[in-house]
């Protein structure tokens, strides 16, 4: 089992390989890696990806200087939660973000951990 300071002490995640967890989540937000990646180049690689075995969830932390984050995607509901060791936030069909929830996401990891890209 696997431990990351951002990630739920309660929870025994499995690493995943990141081919294998987009292989596995098929549920909200399932391209949001790809978009990423389009985005924002530079965090290509930079993303571990945990599996929770209770879940189908799909968690990953991204290692950025000077903070990490990490990434949730919930089928369930339907949300994205972005967090670091100082916020949390859940993003889904609701204001502000209403209709591009992916996009939103792109723009606060944008605006919070990328100082050059």
């Amino acid at each position: 089992m696997s431990r990351h300071p951002l990630l739920n002490p309660k929870i025994d995640y499995v690493p995943e390989e990141e081919s294998a967890a987009k292989a596995r989540y098929r549920g909200f937000g399932a391209d949001v890696f790809e978009q990423i990646y389009f985005a924002i180049p530079s965090l290509k690689g930079r993303f571990t990806f945990f599996r929770d075995t209770a879940t189908n969830d799909l968690w990953s932390v991204c290692y950025m200087t000077p903070r990490n984050f990490g990434l949730q995607l919930d089928p369930d509901c339907e949300v994205i939660c972005l967090w670091d060791s100082e916020c949390h936030e859940e993003i889904g069909y609701w204001p502000p973000q209403l209709t591009e929830p992916v996009s939103y996401a792109i723009e606060k990891i944008r605006e919070r951990y990328i100082t050059n890209d």
